[in-house]
């Protein structure tokens, strides 16, 4: 749950427990509550129950990869800061993160393993005092889709009990 535009809770995807671990208590010493989980099928299990306020997401996790579960998001419809890792050279991860800007996603950042703690830490405090407001394309995305719903406000009038105007 966000509180006040702060990330609270943080789902992460690598299939290496000890990494996991890892970004687990770099979240937690930055003041977020974070899961680490090693597979597509927990991650999206998580997922569903509680939507994360923030995902790490390894691009390579045993028989499955990261990019479906980009796609995974984008059909969810996820519109929350998305952190990529992978061992994978930079180019990869920048095609990663294109994709999943493309997808619609809010992909603010990549990591190249190894990866100092300092680095992921960083990452953890922008999203701590990142607003929560959409961005351009989240709006651009929301508009081609039909996603925004314009409601208007009737304006009475009293003495004759018909509409003057809206709002």
């Amino acid at each position: 749950v966000a509180v006040a535009g702060r990330f609270v809770y943080a789902l992460i995807l690598d299939d290496d427990p000890s990494i996991g671990r890892v970004m687990c208590r770099v979240a937690q010493a930055a003041g977020l509550s974070a899961l680490s989980v090693t597979d597509a099928a927990a991650f999206q299990t998580r997922y569903r129950l509680a939507p994360p306020d923030a995902i790490l997401l390894d691009l390579q996790i045993g028989d499955d990869d990261g990019i479906a579960q980009l796609r995974f998001l984008a059909a969810q419809h996820y519109s929350r800061p998305v952190i990529l890792v992978s061992g994978f050279d930079r180019r990869v991860l920048a095609a990663a993160e294109r994709l999943g800007r493309d997808l619609g996603l809010d992909i603010i950042a990549s990591l190249v393993k190894p990866f100092r703690a300092e680095e992921l830490t960083a990452l953890f405090e922008r999203l701590m005092i990142r607003p929560d407001v959409p961005t351009i394309e989240q709006l651009r995305d929301a508009i081609g889709t039909d996603q925004l719903v314009l409601e208007y406000q009737p304006i009475v009038e009293p003495a004759h009990r018909q509409l003057a105007q809206l709002e």
